[in-house]
């Protein structure tokens, strides 16, 4: 969870950044850009998604 909170608190100050140079981009680098971009966003938003699951499922186990 620790590794995950800082690529949370990383990542969503630099949206705008990143919406900023794209539109500075040539239109066939911006859509690559902005897809990596958010591709390691949801990744990133799934990781902590599975270990919160993971950690709801330690501490109460499914009988």
């Amino acid at each position: 969870m620790f590794l995950v909170i800082p690529d949370l608190i990383r990542i969503q100050p630099n949206v705008s950044v990143e919406k900023m140079l794209c539109r500075n981009f040539p239109g066939f680098m911006a859509f690559p850009a902005l897809f990596l971009y958010y591709n390691t966003f949801i990744i990133v938003l799934l990781q902590a998604l599975q270990l919160d699951t993971q950690v709801k499922s330690t501490i109460q186990p499914e009988t």
